[in-house]
């Protein structure tokens, strides 16, 4: 925003506060010697702009925020479906199972679809229902790792 007495411009979205202390050198009108303050119309007008752009960025972040943890919640829901499958039950949730040995499966999804999600998400996520340090990117996949669960029948046997 243009400022007319001072003819500068501030710049609402760089702004940091400061106290009056540290302004050293204040601005003076040259050919008077005056000071020059900023009028109230413009302060109110500054003020105006600032709390607009405040509240333009806190919407931004509030959408952005809200779509991270709906995508949190999303595979919370997935891991928690894909431990509780029965046998012959369907899962069609983001994530492929895959059986890489009768010892090993096999989690894997386009890392696009996760892509507000940080490795340490997945692993805090994932580890709440199998536990595993094996979660990399491969090409444009995400991976997870981990050993099979031992059937409880098998153990009695």
């Amino acid at each position: 925003m243009r400022i007319l007495e001072t003819s500068s411009i501030a710049k609402i979205d760089k702004y940091k506060v400061v106290h009056k202390n540290a302004i050293r050198n204040k601005w003076v009108n040259q050919i008077t010697g005056r000071p020059v303050f900023l009028a109230k119309e413009s302060f109110a007008k500054l003020s105006k702009k600032f709390t607009e752009y405040n509240m333009l960025s806190g919407n931004v972040a509030e959408k952005e925020y809200n779509k991270y943890v709906d995508l949190l919640e999303n595979v919370d829901i997935d891991f928690s479906a894909i431990v509780n499958l029965k046998e012959g039950t369907e899962y069609s949730g983001i994530f492929e199972i895959q059986t890489d040995s009768t010892s090993e499966l096999i989690y894997r999804c386009k890392k696009n679809q996760l892509n507000m999600l940080s490795i340490e998400d997945l692993h805090l996520i994932v580890n709440c229902y199998i536990k595993t340090d094996d979660i990399n990117i491969s090409g444009e996949y995400l991976i997870i790792n981990c050993k099979k669960p031992i059937d409880k029948k098998e153990d009695i046997e």
